[in-house]
């Protein structure tokens, strides 16, 4: 994932809509990343990107390198660059009538 995305992502919340505009730096940088064919050329050197995107759902996903660390009985370092997302507000109660 180029590091714009997680910049871009950070705090929003489930249904919640942005445009990102990602510089190159950010993106796939100075080079930019071939393509794998002449009908599918690729992203081009310096190429800033814009996304407009819309969160749907969160999903914890498994951690690939604590379980490794678990297997040699060490423990993973923390990481500055990964941020936990807020929760969702819970939905408001939904009054009962009699």
């Amino acid at each position: 994932m180029i590091a714009g995305w997680d910049q871009g992502f950070y705090g929003m919340r489930v249904g919640g809509k942005r445009r990102l505009f990602i510089p190159y730096q950010l993106a796939y940088g100075a080079r930019g990343r071939p393509g794998p064919d002449a009908s599918h050329p690729g992203i081009p050197r310096k190429a800033d990107m814009i996304y407009d995107i819309e969160l749907i759902s969160v999903a914890e996903l498994p951690d690939r390198g604590a379980a490794a660390c678990e297997r040699r009985g060490t423990h993973p370092a923390p990481s500055a660059a990964v941020q936990p997302l807020p929760s969702p507000p819970a939905p408001p109660a939904q009054k009962q009538h009699p």
